[in-house]
């Protein structure tokens, strides 16, 4: 169990969900930082009551701050037609908000796709939000590795990627409408400086939070979002919104909220519906050795059991986003048991292995992805950061120079 006092103290002085503060994950992460400060649980409670920082770092620990660029990529699809309604309205300015945006890639990313919308620099306005001073630190210099790499990234996204060795930099014109400001998340009165949000993004922020936290939080977005603007939140939160006007926009893997306005004489956001997946029966058996599963080659089958599975790579998707690394990989070998492999499918199990640090299987499986589809760009953007932390030079030179060439390929005639 948990050391008494310290939960004690979290309970009374942060927002966390107390259900968070049980169990030997959280024991864990506790009985190491109160090592750091000589072993002692009351020095520690005395270091936790005078140090912000300290708590930040043990909230790190507690509420996990993933992130990576262009999560959930189908809330880009939705903000990319979003920005594109706000623009061709005549707004003067189109702003965005990102709570609890850890690292950055998220407000980054927000800032790629107002800009692909057509608007300028000068017009957008992105404020990330976080009250860990480490986290936005990192946040300010724009650098990341193939972790944040996890989901097939827009071939218009590369136009503002810069290859910088084995990290990749987000380009000055997608920095420049960024800012970060350190701030209680749960606190959003005396953010807003220049009117109110077209967007807010709190994705997997909610879930963290006690019910009193998470009540102030939606009740401050609310105030916050502007009539007829989106919230983005984690797609275990859609249900969380309580009694707020906020509505869901039913566009599936978007995971976005509206707040109700009158309607748009532009036109609404109706292109992105797509039709439920269907449920199918398919026979799953697998080899399942760890080892075998690091080689990136597909287990070969042997009876057993029917069972029911989602037949999509997004349910795979959704499970990887979750954590459930183990689900996702054995969904998507059961998919390619059934319909033959496929790039999509390669690539998410060459994801999961980069996850477990599974570097060589990881490579063998994005070498699949690109054969089976030559441009396929966020494949060969992982080889060349792969290659690079690999110490060669040469193939990370060629493979960015395909991911350049494939994401024009994939832009030729289209426009803005």
């Amino acid at each position: 169990m948990i050391h008494s006092l310290i939960r004690h103290w979290l309970e009374q002085h942060s927002p966390v969900e107390p259900s968070l503060l049980e169990g030997v994950g959280i024991d864990a992460i506790v009985t190491e930082r109160i090592n750091a400060f000589g072993g002692s649980e009351p020095a520690y409670l005395a270091e936790l009551s005078r140090s912000p920082d300290e708590v930040d770092r043990l909230m790190a620990g507690i509420a996990v701050p993933e992130t990576w660029l262009f999560r959930y990529p189908r809330s880009y699809e939705v903000l990319l037609e979003f920005a594109q309604l706000r623009l061709a309205a005549k707004a003067a300015t189109f702003r965005m908000l990102s709570v609890g945006c850890a690292t950055g890639q998220e407000p980054y990313c927000m800032a790629m796709t107002a800009l692909r919308a057509g608007w300028t620099a000068e017009r957008v306005r992105v404020e990330g939000l976080d009250r860990n001073r480490e986290f936005l630190r990192f946040a300010e210099v724009g650098e990341y590795g193939a972790g944040s790499i996890r989901a097939e990234l827009p071939s218009w996204a590369m136009r503002y990627l810069q290859r910088c060795g084995d990290v990749i930099r987000i380009d000055a014109s997608a920095r420049e409408p960024v800012r970060f400001l350190r701030a209680d998340i749960t606190e959003l009165a005396g953010v807003r400086g220049e009117g109110a949000y077209d967007v807010i993004f709190c994705r997997n922020v909610l879930i963290y939070l006690n019910a009193e936290s998470r009540t102030r939080l939606l009740d401050s977005i609310c105030a916050e979002l502007a009539p007829g603007g989106l919230l983005f939140v984690g797609h275990a939160e859609q249900l969380m919104r309580g009694s707020t006007p906020l509505g869901n926009l039913h566009v599936p893997h978007a995971f976005a909220l509206e707040r109700p306005s009158l309607p748009r004489a532009t036109g609404r956001l109706s292109g992105l519906e797509h039709p439920q997946q269907s449920r199918v029966r398919v026979p799953v058996a697998y080899d399942w050795p760890p080892a075998r599963v690091a080689t990136g080659a597909i287990p070969a089958p042997r009876k057993a059991p029917e069972v029911t599975i989602e037949s999509s790579m997004e349910r795979a998707q959704d499970l990887a986003d979750g954590g459930r690394l183990d689900d996702a990989e054995k969904m998507i070998r059961a998919i390619i048991l059934r319909s033959g492999p496929t790039a999509p499918a390669m690539e998410l199990l060459g994801v999961i292995r980069v996850s477990v640090n599974d570097t060589e299987g990881a490579k063998r499986l994005f070498e699949q992805a690109v054969y089976l589809e030559p441009t396929r760009v966020t494949s060969l953007l992982q080889l060349a950061l792969l290659s690079e932390r690999a110490g060669a030079a040469n193939s990370a030179d060629a493979y960015w120079a395909r991911t350049r060439r494939a994401s024009q390929v994939s832009e030729k005639g289209r426009t803005p």
